[in-house]
């Protein structure tokens, strides 16, 4: 047996009314949640016309962080980068990584090396995570970039 000495806020002790705090305090709920963000390597040194500008170097990598924002394990996350050149001689890139596994919270790396950038012009990236599960927060699971490559 459980009991409470409350008095006047007594109400505030009833399992219903404490089950409810717990849910919202602990979010003891299904959560589906899978965010990504990213960076460039070597990252943008400043702005050109408001576009980041990415040094030249002898390769570029895109580094995303994928988090499981989640209450729950989830399995088989889909990464996928897409890089669309402004130049219409150029062909858009596109490839994609899988993250087997990532418990409740825990976030892990996914690296897209040696991407094929041609210095002068500008590139749009697009990178999306996604679960087979409904995702409850859509609004995280991308990353955009759009940057110039310098000359050297």
């Amino acid at each position: 047996d459980v009991s409470f000495i409350g008095g006047e806020t007594e109400e505030a002790y009833e399992a219903a009314t404490i089950t409810n705090q717990l849910r919202i305090v602990l979010r003891l709920d299904v959560k589906h949640d899978i965010a990504i963000t990213g960076m460039t390597d070597p990252e943008p040194l400043g702005l050109a016309n408001g576009i980041p500008v990415v040094p030249d170097s002898e390769t570029l990598t895109v580094q995303l962080v994928v988090t499981n924002a989640g209450n729950l394990p989830e399995q088989q996350i889909h990464v996928q980068l897409i890089m669309t050149p402004r130049n219409a001689e150029e062909a858009r890139f596109e490839v994609s990584a899988l993250v087997p596994y990532l418990e409740a919270g825990e976030a892990t790396t996914v690296a897209f090396e040696n991407l094929p950038v041609l210095a002068g012009s500008i590139y749009e990236l697009n990178v999306t995570a996604s679960i087979s599960e409904d995702d409850q927060n859509l609004d995280n699971n991308s990353w955009k970039m759009v940057f110039f490559r310098n000359i050297p």
